[in-house]
C-alpha cells in the first residue's frame, strides 16, 4: 500500500505515454456522448439549454439573476462562456473535454492508490461508463463540478490511507479552491467536504498535543483556497450589480418572480421559467 502511495502521489502528469493515450481515449469516449458534441445531433436537455442560455445572455452584456433568471451557482454559466466566445456550442465542447481530462486522471490517481496501474485502468474506465448517463442526458452542472469533486476525493483518500496521515498546506488550499468552486456550480455538491472534514477534525482531536495548530493549519489553508474562488466572483457581482440579486435568488426569491412576472411560463416538472 505505501509503495503504491508513493506511486500516486509523485505527480499530477507523471504516467507513461501509453497511459496518458488511453485516460484521453477515455475522456474522448465519454465526451462524445455529451449534448455539445458538434459530430452528432442530439436534443439537448431542458437543464442543460438553460445553462447555455444564461451564458449567452452573458456574453450579450446581460446580467445573471437580473436580467435572465436562473438558480445555479455563477460558475455553472462563467465557465462555459469562454467556450461560446471562441467556439460557440464546439467551444463548449472543448471546454467540457478539459473537465473530463481533469476527471479522468484524478480517477485514474486514486485508483492507484488500491491497486495495480492495469486494474486501476480497468477501474477507471468502468467508472466511467457507470455514469455515462449523466453526460447523455445533462450537460452543464455535472462535467463542470466533476474534477473539484476527483480532486478533493484524491486528497481526502491519500490522506486516510498515508502512514503519515499528513496534508500539505498547498493541498488544503487545493480543496478550499474545489470546494468553493463546486457550491458555486450547485450547492448541495458539499456534502463530500463536510463528510471528510468531520472525520479529519475527530481524527486531529485526538491527537491531544497537537490538536490546536493542526487544526489551525486545515483552517487556514482551507480558508484561503475559498477566498482565492469567492473574492474573484464576489467582485464580478458586485461590479455587475447583482450581487443581492443572486442572494435573493438562492432564497427562493425565483419562485416569486415566477407568480409576479405575466411573461414568465412555468414549467413546474422541471422547475424553471423560459422567459419570452
Amino acid at each position: 500500500m505505501a509503495n503504491r502511495i508513493k506511486q500516486s502521489i509523485s505527480g499530477f502528469l507523471n504516467f507513461d505515454k501509453k497511459t496518458h493515450i488511453v485516460l484521453f481515449i477515455i475522456t474522448l469516449a465519454v465526451a462524445f456522448r455529451s449534448s455539445f458534441n458538434p459530430l452528432i445531433f442530439r436534443r439537448m436537455h431542458i437543464d442543460s439549454s438553460v445553462y447555455i442560455t444564461v451564458a449567452q445572455a452573458i456574453t450579450r452584456g446581460f446580467l445573471p439573476y437580473v436580467d435572465i433568471v436562473d438558480n445555479k451557482g455563477p460558475l455553472t454559466y462563467l465557465f462555459s462562456v469562454p467556450g461560446l466566445y471562441l467556439g460557440g456550442f464546439t467551444g463548449i465542447w472543448i471546454t467540457e473535454i478539459i473537465f473530463l481530462w481533469m476527471s479522468v486522471i484524478f480517477a485514474y490517481k486514486i485508483a492507484l492508490l488500491f491497486a495495480e496501474p492495469f486494474i486501476a485502468l480497468l477501474g477507471t474506465i468502468f467508472s466511467f461508463v457507470a455514469i455515462l448517463p449523466f453526460f447523455l442526458v445533462n450537460a452543464g452542472t455535472e462535467q463542470y463540478a466533476l474534477p473539484f469533486l476527483m480532486i478533493s476525493f484524491y486528497i481526502f483518500t491519500k490522506h486516510l490511507f498515508s502512514p503519515e496521515r499528513k496534508v500539505k498546506f498547498t493541498e488544503l488550499i487545493v480543496l478550499g479552491i474545489c470546494f468553493a468552486s463546486a457550491i458555486m456550480l450547485k450547492l448541495n455538491l458539499f456534502p463530500l467536504w463536510a463528510g471528510f472534514c468531520l472525520i479529519i477534525f475527530v481524527e486531529s482531536m485526538l491527537k491531544l498535543r497537537s490538536a490546536g495548530k493542526i487544526l489551525l493549519k486545515y483552517l487556514v489553508g482551507f480558508c484561503l483556497g475559498i477566498t482565492i474562488v469567492f473574492i474573484p466572483l464576489f467582485l464580478y457581482l458586485r461590479l455587475q450589480e447583482d450581487w443581492h440579486a443572486q442572494i435573493y435568488e438562492m432564497k427562493g426569491k425565483y419562485y416569486r418572480i415566477l407568480h409576479e412576472v405575466p411573461n414568465i411560463r412555468l414549467y413546474t416538472r422541471n422547475e424553471y421559467g423560459v422567459i419570452f
